[in-house]
């Protein structure tokens, strides 16, 4: 399924399922709300390209720039004391400095969170593989991001849960 986007929303031109093969661009679903991304990476310029991306295409995107600051973007919502939702979608790099970002994960998924969290290393390894997996993330991208391939995820996941 292709996309367009009209005025920083989305608009669906046809009824068929988006695929991880389709070519994003022309048609679209709408969305009564934008959708929330927080996007976690302590890389300014590989933050700042994901933020620029997203935000051009409708998300409402929060930052993190390291651990420390993921879990504290995280937190009013874990302790229930936010005043609005959730991050609908997390993007994160996997080594930050501050706090494992995987046991954030982890305990997210304990907790029962099941939104869609993407991750992504320049340092994959075996053991970083089976931890990943682990945790129940939902996909894990190799730096260099192929940021038409990671947008095209985020928008399938995304249109599956406007589905449901």
């Amino acid at each position: 399924m292709d996309y367009t986007i009209v005025e920083n929303s989305f608009f669906m031109a046809s009824s068929a399922e988006p695929s991880e093969s389709s070519a994003v661009g022309q048609e679209a679903f709408y969305l009564a709300e934008p959708i929330r991304i927080l996007i976690a990476e302590d890389d300014k310029d590989i933050r700042y390209s994901l933020t620029a991306l997203f935000d051009s295409i409708g998300y409402q995107v929060t930052e993190a720039q390291d651990g420390c600051e993921f879990l504290d973007q995280l937190a009013p919502f874990i302790l229930a004391t936010a005043n609005d939702s959730p991050p609908d979608v997390i993007l994160t790099d996997v080594r930050m400095p501050g706090f494992d970002v995987l046991n954030i994960i982890e305990g997210l998924r304990q907790m029962g969170w099941r939104i869609p969290i993407f991750v992504f290393s320049a340092f994959a390894d075996s053991a970083m593989y089976q931890r990943v997996k682990q945790v129940g993330v939902t996909k894990f991208f190799h730096k260099p991001l192929d940021f038409d391939q990671l947008e095209q995820a985020v928008r399938l996941v995304t249109w599956n849960a406007q589905r449901d």
